[in-house]
């Protein structure tokens, strides 16, 4: 009974540290950019895209940032994390900044209560100040294509950083 006490502890406390790291990180790589919504019909203007991945079992931590001009950073891990820079192809960068626009990134609201899924992965996906989040069973359907463009980004160069992507 006390084991069990302790092990829930140190997940609330591994996981509350993963957020504060989240938080941070994407303070830290999204910078400050304008939110003012565009017309429509009008394009969103292109800021810094963030995508985040963390908890799960074993308490994964994935981190990417991409510039508008196409400029990468990576960082996998939490306890030992590793980074890579890369560049991301103008076409994949084209794709992403349309998922986003198609998803209506400006206007998606994350879920107003918690799924209640206590070792599902939880999402962030965001552009410039406008972040969404989620977990397995609450990601918004509509960012799904934008949020497997970036698996698939992460999964391609977390090799890079000296790991590979950390595996649920």
């Amino acid at each position: 009974m006390i084991a069990s006490a302790n092990r829930r502890r140190r997940r609330a406390t591994l996981r509350a540290g993963v957020a504060g790291a989240v938080l941070l990180g994407a303070l830290l790589l999204a910078g400050c950019g304008g939110s003012e919504e565009p017309e429509p019909g009008e394009a969103l203007e292109r800021e810094t895209i963030t995508y985040s991945r963390t908890g799960g079992v074993a308490g994964v931590g994935e981190f990417l940032a991409i510039e508008p001009d196409g400029q990468a950073r990576l960082q996998v891990g939490i306890v030992e994390p590793r980074s890579t820079t890369f560049e991301v192809p103008a076409a994949t960068l084209d794709e992403l900044y349309r998922g986003l626009e198609e998803a209506g990134i400006v206007e998606l609201e994350a879920p107003e209560e918690e799924s209640g899924c206590a070792d599902c992965f939880t999402y962030e996906v965001g552009m410039g100040s406008e972040h969404v989040d989620g977990d397995d069973i609450d990601f918004p359907a509509e960012l799904e294509p934008v949020l497997g463009e970036l698996q698939e980004i992460v999964a391609d160069n977390a090799a890079r950083s000296g790991s590979g992507p950390e595996e649920p």
